[in-house]
C-alpha cells in the first residue's frame, strides 16, 4: 500500500495513472466532523468539498471505464456502525433515485470490495454482512448476495457498459 497526498490525485487522473483502488478521506472540516470557517456548516462543507473534487474523478477515464465511487460516512445514527449513510456512483448503479431498506454497515462495504477484487476469506463481520449488490444492476458485483430488505440511494452516472468483473478500474 502507498499513501500519497491528495494533491497528487488530479495529476494522476490527468495522466491516467491511478491505482485499481483509491481511498480518499477529506480533512476533519471537509468530512463533516468539525464545523469550520468560512461556512461553519458541516453539511455545506461536505457539499463544497464534493462539488470541488468529484467532477475530476467522474470525468476521468478510470471512472468512465467501469469505475465505482462510494461516498461513505464513518458513523451511523447515534454514532453506531449502522445503518450508515452511503451514496454509490457507478455506471452499474441501479439509478433513478433507487433506495432500499437493507441495514448496511461498514462490513457490507468491505464484503463488496472483497468480492470485486476477489479477496478471500471474507474478513471479520464481512463474512455475515450483506454486500451492496442490491444497489447495482444484476451481475455487477461478482457473487453478489440475493437482496434481503436504513435508506440508501444509488444513482447511475454515465459511462461504461460492462460488468465490474473483479476490478473497479482497468488501469490497475
Amino acid at each position: 500500500s502507498v499513501i500519497r497526498p491528495f494533491t497528487e490525485l488530479a495529476p494522476d487522473v490527468a495522466n491516467n495513472n491511478l491505482a485499481r483502488y483509491n481511498f480518499i478521506t477529506p480533512n476533519l472540516c471537509d468530512d463533516g466532523h468539525n464545523s469550520c470557517a468560512p461556512t461553519n456548516n458541516q453539511v455545506l462543507q461536505i457539499d463544497n468539498w464534493l462539488a470541488a473534487n468529484l467532477p475530476t474523478i467522474l470525468n476521468s477515464s478510470a471512472y468512465k471505464n467501469n469505475g465505482l465511487i462510494i461516498i461513505l460516512w464513518d458513523e451511523g445514527f447515534n454514532s453506531s456502525d449502522g445503518p450508515i449513510p452511503c451514496i454509490v456512483l457507478s455506471p452499474f448503479a441501479k439509478g433513478g433515485g433507487y433506495n432500499n431498506t437493507i441495514r448496511y454497515t461498514h462490513s457490507a462495504t468491505l464484503r463488496t470490495l472483497q468480492k470485486i477484487f476477489g479477496v478471500a476469506p471474507l474478513l471479520g463481520e464481512a463474512a455475515s454482512a450483506p454486500d451492496l449488490s442490491d444497489l447495482f444492476v444484476n451481475g455487477a458485483i461478482p457473487g453478489g448476495d440475493a437482496p434481503t430488505a436504513t435508506t440508501t440511494s444509488a444513482f447511475n452516472v454515465t459511462g461504461g457498459n460492462a460488468t465490474l468483473g473483479g476490478s473497479v478500474n482497468a488501469n490497475g
